[in-house]
């Protein structure tokens, strides 16, 4: 499987991805919900990641591997919600089997990065 990804190491602690688009406008919703309930100590670098992930364009950031993960995390868990909500309207005859196949590769998309970005998760 070819990933919509590419990881570039700076140092042990700091990645880089290029990112498409598709997978950096999950990560930008994931970002507003941390910006949103971080402490203002934890601000400055969720500030810095968010200027650098323009909504619904390919990107590269660079960014602590810990700050990273975190968003991704959080991605992974808002995409899990979407598929949880496709299989729902799926069940009710309102939904489609290729909605929640997209919703499904979203998701194995963000588990794909997660593992290049954590490895040990």
């Amino acid at each position: 499987m070819a990933l919509g990804f590419l990881a570039t190491k700076a140092r042990s602690d700091v990645l880089t991805l290029s990112l498409p688009a598709d997978l950096a406008s999950g990560l930008v919703v994931a970002l507003d919900q941390l910006r949103s309930t971080a402490a203002p100590e934890r601000r400055a670098p969720l500030d810095d990641l968010a200027r650098a992930l323009p909504g619904g364009e390919a990107t590269e950031v660079t960014a602590r591997r810990d700050l990273l993960s975190e968003v991704v995390t959080v991605a992974i868990d808002e995409a899990g919600n979407k598929v949880s909500e496709c299989s729902t309207r799926l069940l009710r005859g309102e939904g489609s089997a290729d909605e929640l196949r997209a919703r499904l590769a979203e998701l194995d998309e963000l588990l794909d990065l997660l593992e290049l970005v954590d490895p040990g998760s």
